[in-house]
């Protein structure tokens, strides 16, 4: 048991080093490279894009590739590979041409490994939170390393960095184990789901909804993505500060992954999303008056909610409304819808920014309110097909 919770959370560790440098870091990157805020919102929105349509049939390809395991290492690995390509790259479309060879192998991972990592604790074998929390530590040590390191450095730097962030994880893929069972044995988790049952339960109702709430508080983060490390350094907060700013929100993060079964006990899985929804609506209306240093400081604990009790109440939903066999593609459904809105709030972001500054967050403060009301619509669904057991996917 150790064994597995142990090695899921290096997996987890090495994983959140990469988007710790990517998320603050690589839009300096790409300015750097001479895009505009318009091409650097494509090229942030790209990955979310992509999972529209490739990451689910990813997901189905989990069998074929000989499980969850394997499958996460052959996505590692080739998204590290694919990366290096920008190196020598240079322009808009060809730095965007090689991001979106490398996404397509890329995304699929954090999926699959959710859905690793649940199948361990349907088998009790350890608490998501507490292994999950290790990826937030290590998305602290980059944004802190990353941004002291970065700031006395050339901004092409960055992206060695990145690219050493993506092989640590490909590395650290090959050490993973399967879960154990009750007398434990490690066992693969059953992942053979045909196209029927995979369409079937991309249209069960109380799935669909929650995966639409969590998506929109997730989306309402467009901005603050695209930008916040920009918008920072336009108002004369160096790349130390901002870097410190991103690690304050993921220590709050860190808190609430530590008490994850106390919290969805007391709240739910959907509540944690309605609970993220509010405090959506509560920080980006608070980041749109610009609020300065200070006011960042306390706004940014807020990230423990609107991103952190969302990513639990997700991943505990999906585990309660889809079978075992289907936690790979009812994860990869997220990511996709996930994906598609996020990427579109993204893309939004460029025009709103350029237009409104600090202002352009009034709209993701709007999108966290619709997450709150889709959450309260899956409450009423799940309560209902509750009721109706043989309407739920076997």
């Amino acid at each position: 048991m150790q064994r597995f919770a142990t090695r899921l959370s290096v997996f987890y560790g090495a994983y959140f080093l990469v988007l710790g440098i990517q998320l603050p870091f690589l839009p300096i990157w790409l300015e750097g490279r001479g895009l505009s805020p318009q091409e650097i919102a494509i090229v942030v929105a790209a990955p979310m894009m992509m999972r529209v349509i490739f990451t689910p049939l990813m997901a189905l390809s989990v069998g074929w590739l000989g499980g969850l395991r394997q499958a996460i290492a052959w996505f590692a690995w080739l998204g590290a590979l694919a990366v290096m390509a920008l190196v020598p790259v240079n322009g808009f479309v060809a730095i965007l041409c090689v991001v979106l060879v490398a996404t397509l192998f890329w995304n699929p991972v954090l999926p699959v490994t959710e859905a690793l990592a649940m199948a361990g604790v349907r088998r009790g074998l350890s608490s998501y939170g507490r292994m999950r929390l290790w990826g937030s530590l290590s998305f602290i040590v980059a944004n802190l390393g990353g941004g002291f390191l970065l700031a006395r450095a050339h901004p092409e730097y960055i992206l060695f960095v990145l690219i050493a962030t993506f092989f640590l994880t490909a590395l650290a893929a090959l050490l993973l184990v399967e879960p154990p069972d009750e007398a434990g044995v490690e066992t693969p988790p059953a992942t053979s789901l045909s196209v029927r049952e995979a369409v079937d339960l991309m249209r069960y109702a109380p799935l669909i909804a929650v995966i639409l709430a969590a998506s929109l508080v997730n989306a309402s983060h467009g901005v603050f993505y695209a930008f916040g490390t920009v918008h920072w350094a336009a108002a004369g907060i160096g790349l130390g500060l901002a870097g410190m700013l991103w690690a304050i929100g993921v220590v709050a993060e860190i808190g609430l992954f530590a008490v994850s079964r106390p919290a969805v006990r007391a709240f739910t899985a959907i509540g944690l999303i309605i609970l993220a929804g509010v405090a959506g609506v509560v920080r980006w209306s608070a980041f749109a008056l610009d609020p300065g240093f200070t006011g960042l400081l306390v706004l940014q604990a807020l990230h423990a909610f609107t991103f952190g009790a969302m990513h639990l109440g997700i991943v505990h939903a999906i585990s309660e409304l889809a079978p075992e066999r289907s936690a790979a593609a009812a994860q990869a459904f997220h990511f996709t819808v996930s994906g598609l809105i996020l990427g579109g709030a993204t893309l939004l972001s460029g025009p709103l920014y350029q237009a409104h500054g600090a202002g352009a967050y009034l709209a993701m403060a709007g999108l966290a309110a619709a997450g709150c009301l889709a959450g309260a619509v899956a409450a009423v669904l799940k309560n209902r097909m509750a009721r109706n057991p043989l309407e739920a996917p076997v």
